[in-house]
């Protein structure tokens, strides 16, 4: 029998070694070749070797941008060899059912990058489910103390993206502001989509 990559309609079953090892895993211009079956099996191995941590990367045909309908307007019909066409919302419903989630996603066509033009573009995260028993923190989402700089409120945290808030906890923490991690993190998980 010949050698696959793991998407066949007969899962790969990884060494267990491999099963949340990964840091990154990218899958890159590969997507736009697979039906939604496939694509759907991928996503779960995906989140299979990722660690909890772990980000990664896929790009998939894009119906919506200029360039993927111009595609799909040019193939006749599906093969391997050619494009399988989905749109953003198709690809975002797998990756939730696969137990991952957009982090960052390329927010608009861009002429001047084939890629940008054709495809979607996405960071995924695994999803975690908190542990059972994980303390409960009360925190206090309007407390702003003056007298620390890192202090910041929910209104300035929802305003914050990702790498501003662990920018922020951070200067909280090499400053010693215990306070201000804490009130960070809870409105930083506030901020969460279910």
């Amino acid at each position: 029998s010949g050698a696959d990559a793991g998407f066949s309609d007969k899962p790969r079953h990884y060494a267990p070694q491999h099963k949340h090892a990964y840091d990154f895993v990218y899958c890159f211009d590969v997507m736009v070749h697979m039906d939604a079956h496939a694509m759907f099996r991928c996503l779960k191995r995906i989140r299979a070797l990722l660690k909890d941590e772990g980000k990664a990367f896929i790009s998939t045909s894009n119906l919506l941008a200029p360039d993927g309908f111009r595609r799909f307007e040019a193939q006749e019909k599906y093969s391997v060899g050619g494009f399988y066409f989905v749109t953003p919302e198709t690809v975002r419903c797998l990756v939730s059912r696969a137990g991952l989630r957009v982090v960052r996603e390329l927010s608009a066509p861009d002429a001047s990058n084939t890629y940008y033009n054709r495809d979607y573009l996405a960071l995924l995260a695994p999803v975690v489910e908190a542990p059972a028993i994980a303390p409960v923190v009360a925190v206090s989402p309007t407390v702003n103390t003056a007298s620390s700089p890192v202090s910041q409120d929910a209104a300035a945290v929802a305003a914050m993206d990702e790498d501003e808030i662990v920018d922020a906890v951070e200067a909280a923490e090499s400053s010693g502001d215990c306070a201000a991690v804490v009130r960070l993190l809870g409105s930083a998980l506030a901020l969460e989509e279910p």
